[in-house]
């Protein structure tokens, strides 16, 4: 008699760990649908924004923009310098500096100091 109830209480124990597990299980495959879900959503929303990126963001409409809004027009070749022309950058150490009896921010100077 003993041994008939000790195997029904351990038959029902498994049975209720065995449901739970199930019902476990179920719920994880149910958020994995809704995820796999949702990725298959924004992977399509993706497309959809990078395809209106791409139409937004055509040559021609953006020159048409920058033409009709903002009265831009194309540089011509007589505002192209050759790279020559530029002024390059006075790099003095820090011994020439505290020399100098200027002071470079007064004089709109770009001067670097090599350490």
């Amino acid at each position: 008699m003993r041994l008939i109830l000790l195997s029904a209480l351990i038959l029902s124990g498994l049975g209720t760990t065995l449901y739970q597990v199930k019902t476990s299980i179920d719920d994880r495959q149910r958020n994995l649908r809704n995820l796999k879900f949702q990725i298959s959503n924004t992977k399509r929303d993706i497309a959809v924004l990078e395809a209106e990126w791409a139409y937004i963001s055509r040559p021609d409409r953006i020159m048409k923009l920058s033409n009709d809004l903002l009265q831009m027009t194309p540089i011509g070749q007589d505002r192209i310098l050759e790279l020559d022309s530029i002024p390059m950058r006075i790099e003095l150490n820090e011994m020439d500096l505290e020399r100098a009896s200027f002071s470079p921010k007064k004089q709109g100077l770009d001067i670097r100091v090599k350490e």
